[in-house]
C-alpha cells in the first residue's frame, strides 16, 4: 500500500511537471569566482554570438531567454548556462496548486517585477520577451536552433539601419546629382557646338554658316548683310580670304553687318539657285530685310570692300530712320 501510494504520487509529481510551463530568465548574474570576460565567451560559444551581442547579455536588464518551455527544457538551459559561469533563473509562468513558490535557482524577494525585456539575437531590437521579434519577426528559439546565426553587420536592421538607410539615400542623391551635372555639361557643350557650328571666322570676320540664322540676326539687329557664296577648292576664294577678309580695315568695317558664308557644295540647292549664282566667290550685299543691293563681280579689292559696306550702313540707317 505504501509503495502503491508512492508511485502515485511520483506519477502525479512528473505529471505536474510536465504540463507546467517556464521562462528562462538571465540577469548579468556569474557564479563565485568565474571572471566576466572567461563567462561572455562562454555564452558566445553557447549561443553561436558575436562580442555585440553578448553584450547586451550584461546590460543590467532582464533578458528572457527562453519563454513557455517545459521544466526539462528550461533546466537544460539552466545546465548550460552554469558551464559557461553564468546563473539563470527559471521561472514559472502561472501559479500552480500544490507549489510553495516558483522553482529558482534563489529566491527573490518580496516586491513588485519588473516588466520583462528580451533583445532580439538577430536584429538586436528591445522590446517586452515575446516568441517573435516585433521588428524583423523571427522565432527567436528556431533562431538559436540554426548552425551560424548571422552578425550584427550583416542583419537586416539593428542599430545600424538607419545609418545605412542615410547611407543609400546620400548614395542616391549623390549619383542623382553627378547625373544632373553631366546633362548641364552635355547641354552646355552642345549648345556652344551648335553656336560654333552656325558661326566661324574666315580670315578675321566672324560668319554666320546657316543662311536662315544669319538672315533672323539681320533682321533682330537691323543690320544690313554681307552674304558670300565659295568652296573649299576655289583658289580665288582662298586668295578673297586671303587679300580681303584678313585685311583689317575689312574686318573693323564688317563688324557693322551681319556676314554670311555659304559652301556651295554642302548649300542647298534653292538656295544657290535663288540667287542665280554662276561662278564664285560671289558676294552680295543685302538690306537687313533680305532684299539684294549690291552684287559683287570684279571688284574684290578691300577698298572696294570697305566702300560697299559704308554704303549699305548709310543705306541701312536712312531705312532705320524711315
Amino acid at each position: 500500500m505504501g509503495t502503491a501510494t508512492k508511485v502515485s504520487r511520483l506519477t502525479t509529481w512528473k505529471k505536474i511537471m510536465t504540463e507546467r510551463r517556464y521562462r528562462v530568465v538571465f540577469e548579468g548574474e556569474i557564479l563565485d569566482g568565474m571572471q566576466v570576460e572567461e563567462v561572455k565567451r562562454g555564452l558566445a560559444t553557447l549561443f553561436r554570438a558575436n562580442e555585440a551581442q553578448i553584450e547586451r547579455f550584461f546590460s543590467g536588464k532582464r533578458l528572457a531567454i527562453k519563454k513557455d518551455v517545459d521544466h526539462e527544457t528550461a533546466m537544460k538551459y539552466l545546465q548550460a548556462f552554469e558551464r559557461a559561469g553564468a546563473v539563470c533563473k527559471v521561472e514559472e509562468l502561472e501559479a500552480h496548486v500544490g507549489l510553495e513558490q516558483p522553482l529558482m535557482m534563489e529566491k527573490e524577494k518580496e516586491e513588485p517585477r519588473q516588466q520583462d525585456i528580451m533583445i532580439c539575437p538577430k536584429c538586436q531590437f528591445e522590446q517586452e520577451e515575446s516568441e517573435e521579434c516585433l521588428r524583423c519577426g523571427i522565432v527567436v528559439s528556431k533562431f538559436y536552433q540554426r548552425p551560424h546565426a548571422p552578425t550584427a553587420e550583416a542583419r537586416p536592421g539593428g542599430p545600424e539601419a538607419d545609418l545605412v538607410g542615410f547611407r543609400g539615400v546620400q548614395r542616391w542623391f549623390i549619383s542623382f546629382s553627378t547625373v544632373l551635372v553631366i546633362l548641364f555639361l552635355a547641354g552646355v557643350t552642345l549648345f556652344a557646338y551648335k553656336n560654333v557650328a552656325e558661326e566661324k571666322t574666315i580670315g578675321k570676320i566672324s560668319f554666320y554658316t546657316d543662311y536662315d540664322k544669319g538672315l533672323d540676326a539681320a533682321l533682330k539687329s537691323g543690320r544690313p548683310v554681307m552674304l558670300v557664296f565659295s568652296a573649299s577648292w576655289c583658289g580665288a576664294c582662298k586668295q578673297m580670304v586671303k587679300n580681303v577678309f584678313s585685311h583689317d580695315d575689312v574686318a573693323n568695317a564688317s563688324t557693322q553687318l551681319v556676314n554670311i558664308y555659304i559652301d556651295v557644295d554642302k548649300a542647298k540647292r534653292q538656295l544657290v539657285k535663288e540667287y542665280e549664282v554662276r561662278y564664285i566667290p560671289s558676294v552680295f550685299f543685302l538690306d537687313y530685310s533680305g532684299e539684294t543691293i549690291i552684287q559683287v563681280a570684279d571688284r574684290r579689292s578691300p577698298d572696294d570692300f570697305i566702300e560697299n559696306i559704308d554704303y549699305m550702313v548709310r543705306v541701312h540707317s536712312y531705312n532705320k530712320q524711315n
